[in-house]
This record gives C-alpha cells, sequence and structure tokens, in this order.
C-alpha cells in the first residue's frame, strides 16, 4: 500500500509512488527512448523583412480625430520563416496553427559548445552551428532580401505525428551571417552570448554641475558597485561641495571612508546630499543614489569600503549579481528572466556561498563581467539549448546520470585528448583592493592592517602537496583570483579546486549515434570501454558537445 504524503508538494512528481503519478510523459522524451526513431526537424526564423506591410491603429492625439479614423500603415517589420528537413503542417487546433515548414532544409542543425579550454573552466566563449537550405529550384531566393545578422533562430525536433506544440526546442538563438550559392543557403548560427556581450550600461554625467558632474566627466559613465567591494576610488562629482558618487542607484552601506588611508568618521545617511552640513573629519551619504560628501577638503585619494547594489533588494552572491545585471544593466535589451536558467544560478549559490563583489568604473560588457565573476572559482557559465543563460561549478565527477559503453561507440574508437598536469600548489586570492595604494599615498596615520590591505591587490590562501611535486618533474602551480570577500570561504573554495587539480585529469572525445539532444554541459556519465583501464568504468563531466542532426552523431568531450 502507498504511504502517501503529508503536505502536497513535498516531492517532485517524478519522485512519487506509480499509483499517484498522473502526470503525462512528455511526448519528446518518450521517442527518444526509441534508439530507431527518426526525427523531424523545424525551425523557425524571425528576420527583418523592409517589404513586410503592417497597419498601427489607435488613440489620436487628444480633441484631434475621432479614435476609429486614427491609423496609418507602414513597412518593414520582423517576419516568420518556417522550414523543415522534411516538411510539415500544423494542425488548426495548434498552438502555432495553419503552418506549412517548407522542406527544403538539407541538415537541419549542427551545433558545437565546449566550456574547457586547455585545462581551465569558466570562460565562455561563442558558440556556433549551421543550418543548410536546399535552394537548387530558386524558390527560396526571396531570402537574400531579408535582414538576417543577430535575428532570433529556434529549432525544434519532433516525430511527423506530433502536435506542434509536442515538438522539444533543441536550440534558440542567434543569426550570425547568412550565405549561399545556387544549390544552398547556409545559415550560421550562434549561442545567445550576443545577448551578454552587450555593454553595461549605467547613467551618464551630464556635465551641467552639481551631481549631474562639471565638464571634466560630461558623457562619461556613472559607477557601478555589487556586493562587497572594498578600497574603490569614487568619481568626484561636484568638487564644489566634495560630493563623490560610487554606484548608479541605491546601495546599502558604506562601511569605511578614507582619505589617504586614514579612516573619516561616519556622519550619518541622509535623503539630500547636496543639501547636508558634514563636518569636518567626517562624511555622510545618500545611500538612494550611491553619494559620499566630505566635511572637509581631502588630503589625497578617497576611497571607500562599500555594500552596493539594493536596488530591488541587496544583492552579494555571485549568482545573484550575474542576474541583476543581466536584468537591468543592458539598457534597452536585457535578458528576459525568463531567458535565465534560475535554478543553475541558485545552486551556484549554494557552492560559493560566501559574498563577493565587482566594482564597474570602465567599459565593460556583461560577458566580461560573467568572466570575472566565474572564472577563478572552479565554474563555468555557459547557454544551454533552449537559450537559457546558465552557469555551473566543478567537482571531481562521482555520480554518473547515464552510462556510454562500447557498444555505443563509434567504430573508430575513442580519443585520448591529453591529460592535464596536476598542480602541487594551488592558491586563491581573494578580497581584491579595487584601488591600490602605494606607501607615498598614504598618510602616517594609517594603520599597519590598512596600509597592509590597500598596497596590496588581494589576499591569498594556499595549498601545497610536495606528493603531488615528487610525482612530476614539471612543478605546476595554479592561482585563481577572485572576487570573493572573506578568507573562510576563499579557504572552502581552495578545498575543492585542490581536489579538482591535484591529480592528472583525462579529456576524452568520443562519437555517438542515438544520443542527439540527451546530454549537455555538466551532465556526468560513466564511460566503459575496453582500452585506457575503463574496464570498470569511469565518471566523466560533460565539457563539450558538438550535434549533427544530419549524421545522427553526437560528439563528447568526456573531463574527469
Amino acid at each position: 500500500m502507498t504511504e502517501y504524503l503529508n503536505f502536497f508538494g513535498d516531492l517532485a512528481i517524478s519522485q512519487l509512488a506509480d499509483d499517484l503519478d498522473h502526470s503525462t510523459p512528455d511526448p519528446f522524451v518518450t521517442l527518444q527512448q526509441n534508439p530507431d526513431a527518426q526525427l523531424v526537424y523545424l525551425i523557425e526564423a524571425y528576420p527583418y523583412d523592409l517589404t513586410q506591410e503592417s497597419s498601427f491603429s489607435g488613440e489620436p492625439p487628444y480633441g484631434t480625430l475621432p479614435i476609429s479614423q486614427y491609423g496609418f500603415n507602414y513597412y518593414g517589420g520582423v517576419t516568420l520563416i518556417c522550414l523543415s528537413d522534411a516538411g510539415f503542417v500544423t494542425k488548426p487546433t495548434d498552438t502555432l496553427a495553419n503552418k506549412y515548414f517548407i522542406g527544403q532544409v538539407n541538415n537541419a542543425f549542427q551545433f558545437d559548445v565546449s566550456v574547457l579550454s586547455n585545462d581551465e573552466f569558466g570562460n565562455s566563449n561563442q558558440s556556433y552551428g549551421s543550418i543548410v537550405i536546399q535552394n537548387g529550384n530558386g524558390d527560396l531566393d526571396r531570402l537574400v532580401d531579408y535582414y538576417w545578422s543577430s535575428r532570433r533562430v529556434v529549432v525544434k525536433a519532433g516525430a511527423k505525428w506530433f502536435r506542434y506544440q509536442d515538438f522539444a526546442t533543441i536550440f534558440d538563438g542567434a543569426i550570425d551571417d547568412f550565405d549561399g550559392d545556387d544549390d544552398q543557403f547556409t545559415l550560421t548560427i550562434k549561442d545567445n552570448r550576443s545577448k551578454t556581450d552587450q555593454q553595461i550600461v549605467s547613467g551618464i554625467y551630464g556635465g551641467t554641475g552639481g551631481i549631474d558632474g562639471g565638464s571634466d566627466i560630461a558623457n562619461t559613465y556613472k559607477p557601478l558597485a555589487y556586493g562587497v567591494c572594498k578600497n574603490v576610488e569614487p568619481v568626484l562629482v561636484d568638487s564644489v561641495n566634495l560630493i563623490y558618487q560610487f554606484h548608479d542607484g541605491s546601495a546599502l552601506a558604506v562601511d569605511a571612508c578614507r582619505d589617504r588611508g586614514v579612516a573619516l568618521t561616519n556622519g550619518g545617511d541622509v535623503a539630500d546630499i547636496t543639501a547636508a552640513s558634514v563636518s569636518p573629519g567626517q562624511f555622510k551619504t545618500q545611500l538612494s543614489g550611491g553619494f559620499v560628501k566630505l566635511g572637509s577638503t581631502p588630503a589625497g585619494r578617497i576611497t571607500l569600503d562599500v555594500q552596493g547594489e539594493n536596488s530591488g533588494g541587496y544583492v552579494s552572491k555571485t549568482g545573484d549579481i550575474i542576474e541583476r545585471i543581466v536584468t537591468t544593466r543592458l539598457g534597452l535589451n536585457p535578458i528576459e528572466p525568463e531567458y535565465i536558467d534560475g535554478g543553475s544560478l541558485n545552486k551556484l549559490d549554494t557552492v560559493l556561498a560566501g559574498d563577493v563583489g565587482i566594482y564597474i568604473n570602465r567599459n565593460l560588457t556583461a560577458s566580461d563581467a560573467i568572466n570575472d565573476l566565474i572564472s577563478g572559482v572552479g565554474a563555468y557559465w555557459t547557454f544551454t539549448r533552449q537559450g537559457l543563460l546558465f552557469a555551473g561549478t566543478v567537482s571531481p565527477p562521482t555520480l554518473e546520470t547515464t552510462t556510454i559503453s562500447i557498444d555505443d561507440i563509434d567504430e573508430q574508437g575513442i580519443k585520448l585528448d591529453r591529460v592535464t598536469k596536476p598542480a602541487w600548489r594551488v592558491s586563491v586570492a581573494y578580497a581584491p583592493a579595487w584601488t591600490v595604494q602605494d606607501e607615498s599615498e598614504l598618510a602616517s596615520a594609517t594603520t599597519d592592517d590598512i596600509r597592509s590591505f590597500v598596497s596590496n591587490e588581494y589576499r591569498f590562501v594556499t595549498n601545497e602537496d610536495r606528493g603531488v611535486r615528487g610525482k612530476s618533474r614539471e612543478m605546476v602551480e595554479k592561482i585563481f583570483y577572485t572576487n570573493i570577500a572573506d578568507e573562510a570561504n576563499a579557504q572552502i573554495l581552495l578545498d575543492r579546486l585542490v581536489s579538482v587539480y591535484s591529480e592528472p585529469r583525462q579529456v576524452f572525445q568520443l562519437t555517438v549515434y542515438r544520443e542527439l539532444f540527451k546530454l549537455y554541459i555538466g551532465d556526468q556519465v560513466k564511460l566503459i570501454y575496453n582500452r585506457f583501464n575503463l574496464d570498470n568504468g569511469k565518471v566523466f563531466m560533460v565539457s563539450g558537445i558538438s550535434e549533427d542532426a544530419e549524421t545522427g552523431a553526437t560528439v563528447f568531450e568526456l573531463w574527469g
């Protein structure tokens, strides 16, 4: 007899007993379980068509015309191009009704993605692929007149008897290029990194004076502070009233304000920094705008320890900061929440539990900022097949989700691409001083602790294993530069990185068939093979994938 749960929602449906599970199986997942299934591909492209006629109607300016008389036609707009490798017509009851997908695609999808460069994870590179469209008959010549660059493209996979809504999205990205000849067109496709390759946008100083800045900083971007940032140099926006800005927007706190390394007294927070009266030797803040005001002319460089961005709540964890930047600081083209794998960012913050920070006072893309936060912490980021921003962490693989055996592998076998060299010394750099000051910039009254902190860009925790050093003639050392704010969490990271990099790691490449779209970056698999001491199997992490719909081949890069 089934033991029923006490509370609704205690477990996911997949964990329920069979007699409690009334969920509907995913048609595509069911299809994938059939090794002989023939996939049908649907391509939806969204180029810009200058000849497309559209109309607009709406409420006219008050008192001019009756509403029924207000409207106009215009040319130019995004059009939907539907293609397929086999031809497909949606049903009147489908979510995309009565649509014909032209069956002139030779290769519906080929795409490569990897998060491993040499033996390092982290920095994500733009991933590319292609879609090949047959056009020997010239029926699709009209496509050359469309604007394709950076336009959205979606590839779906399913079976010829599927309803449209049963097809699974296997790619949601953008078109990089469009070219062709008398026989075919090729759409070069890319993942959604073009969204994060946009410049981070903050407010711009107008140069009209006051907190709008003087002419010397006119048309420059305002600084941004996220999380815990120590010894940042704010922008002097009003030299007459000694007002500085460290963040364009609401911030949580200013923990310290120093003049030539000597701490000033915090006089409190005010609603209007321009009207604030500040005593000599003090500073006051307007946290709602990221401002600091001094009570007397400084003797030298002003630096701050701050807890930054607080609009909509304070963020100080890696995943939270990434999400806040890409959803609020990409101008007119932010990444919508539905294009973020929030679960992966939550898991990232579970593993990287400590506070971090990033201070942005120069031109920087969102990709640059993500790399800065991710690259040194044994983590990686990319985009899922569905176009979602995704991140993960790296640990020694231990728990497989599936098995690849010799019977699954192409007859050419597997390739040992490389063996990474173990590191005998691993160091984690943490608690960055965003402004480094030498002795000439510090007053004699600067405390020894502050003097030590601001004169060094990072602090370090280190692990040395002379046993590893004795086994290898190459004395490999690795230093990971991070934005982690405290020593305790830097040590937790160090322990994980030592487990990853203190022993040789194998990187294999292998080709399998009938495995399209089943695994992705970060999944763990057990590889069983009759060579390379893999007879009993070893667990690897998927670090790279190349998928080809025409051949049905999946090439895996496995790390472990």
